[in-house]
């Protein structure tokens, strides 16, 4: 699809920031961004695939994705030559990354209170090669979690479900989120002994 290279009144539509330009460019690529996100990018070094893994999440990439690229920056950037799928699709690429590795950052904390606090870099300090590491294996491992572990992961720490909620959520007892949390816990620190951590 050429949509906005061969219209070019949608286009400078687009470029403006008007409201019917910005919903028809919308309606034609939204199916684009869903099921591409659904079926997941590769990551990193081509080893794993990060994707959105229930409607919520998927509803609020494709949000993300359509504001960054309606935001005025973003419009005006775009030169109508390149085609718009590609750069649509990795801006998914990149919300999708994000929000993966602000989930790893979030189970590594929530799963492992024991660990020592890492100190905290500036806003203009680099993430450290071991934490950037660290990341990129807890990564790994919430790829390979079992469908029973995903969903005890994404209540308990990605939506902050109280257990007795995620249970009802889960429509489980408590007794077992309790143990899939504790399997979660140690299941993590397993791995990331295994990746060469000392914990």
């Amino acid at each position: 699809m050429t949509l906005l290279r061969d219209d070019r009144k949608l286009l400078d539509g687009f470029r403006t920031g008007e409201p019917a330009a910005l919903r028809r460019i919308y309606d034609a690529y939204v199916g684009d961004v869903e099921r591409a996100a659904l079926r997941g990018f590769r990551h990193g070094d081509g080893e794993l695939a990060v994707r959105v893994r229930s409607t919520d999440d998927l509803a609020d990439v494709v949000q993300e994705v359509f504001v960054r690229v309606f935001s005025p920056p973003a419009r005006m950037a775009y030169d109508g030559l390149r085609e718009f799928r590609p750069y649509l699709l990795t801006v998914a690429r990149n919300v999708v990354a994000d929000r993966f590795r602000q989930r790893a950052k979030e189970v590594a904390l929530a799963t492992l209170p024991s660990l020592p606090d890492a100190p905290t870099a500036g806003p203009d300090e680099q993430e450290s090669e071991p934490d950037s590491r660290m990341l990129a294996s807890t990564e790994q491992y919430l790829a390979g979690l079992t469908p029973e572990l995903s969903q005890l992961h994404h209540a308990r720490f990605v939506v902050g479900l109280s257990q007795e909620a995620a249970a009802k959520r889960l429509a489980s007892s408590r007794q077992r989120i309790r143990t899939l949390e504790q399997r979660l816990r140690d299941g993590l620190r397993e791995w990331l002994k295994e990746q060469g951590f000392s914990l």
